[in-house]
């Protein structure tokens, strides 16, 4: 893979220690209202979207370590939850955040563990748009059918999209996915990062997540199976998979977290 000679980047809008950015979903398509009512725009200052997000539970929201690894995360004052809407503009319902838990052994150079649990200070009311979703668990095969949604960008452009992107994934095995990240890591003198505790996806050329799309849902039927975490630049163009954090191998440390806090 020779010529994998792109940036990693995480797909969060904001700012992040030692990270490259790309933020939004790539030949995906308006997803119908509604279609993925635990879907939550993780936003900053004036509103500005920067990370997607899951509704799990009336108080609690699951996205990625790295989007609250920042100058933003550090102060939730600045920070808002919107949910029930699958549009930037000023419509769906609006939380504030009381507490940011990055899971403990996050690594902000390899990205290993990129898990976050948000918690509101009011409780989350479920209506027809707002639904929790719930966590997998069984581990998600090669072959599987996922659908990711968020508001990354959309093209070289930068451009953000408005609506609500849909884009179907096909899950890929851990040992390819490491394979066609091998050259990369190797360019970089890194140690691949590519672990059981991650799960990859494909979308084929010219498709896939981008900046923006960062810690928002990959679904495996009606559970969540993984977290948008990391992928390449330019988003979706060299064959490579994005890489999820795999949920179900968090499922005790979610649990635990939630009911300690």
């Amino acid at each position: 893979m020779a010529a994998l000679t792109a940036i990693l980047f995480v797909l969060a809008i904001g700012y992040s220690a030692g990270a490259d950015y790309r933020t939004r979903i790539i030949g995906g398509e308006n997803a119908p209202d509604g279609i993925a009512p635990w879907q939550a725009s993780l936003r900053f200052m004036f509103y500005q979207h920067n990370c997607g997000a899951s509704v799990i539970d009336k108080y609690w929201v699951l996205t990625a370590a790295h989007c609250m690894d920042n100058i933003y995360g550090q102060n939730l004052d600045y920070l808002t939850i919107v949910v029930g809407t699958n549009t930037l503009g000023n419509t769906g319902d609006r939380y504030t955040l009381v507490k940011s838990i990055i899971h403990e052994n996050y690594d902000r150079r390899t990205y290993a563990n990129d898990i976050c649990l948000l918690k509101t200070g009011t409780e989350i009311k479920y209506t027809a748009k707002v639904q929790p979703i719930p966590l997998a668990d069984r581990t998600t095969e090669p072959g599987a059918s996922l659908l990711l949604t968020g508001w990354g960008i959309k093209g070289t452009d930068g451009e953000m999209p408005n609506d609500l992107q849909m884009l179907n994934l096909t899950a890929i095995s851990t040992e390819s996915c490491s394979q066609r990240y091998e050259d990369y890591y190797k360019r970089r003198g890194r140690p691949n990062a590519i672990t059981e505790n991650v799960l990859c996806a494909d979308a084929g050329t010219g498709k896939g997540g981008c900046q923006g799309d960062s810690g928002g849902p990959v679904v495996d039927g009606n559970m969540l199976a993984g977290v948008v975490s990391v992928g390449v630049t330019p988003c979706g163009q060299l064959g490579v998979p994005d890489v999820m954090t795999r949920v179900e191998k968090y499922r005790s440390w979610i649990s635990n977290t939630m009911s300690s806090n």
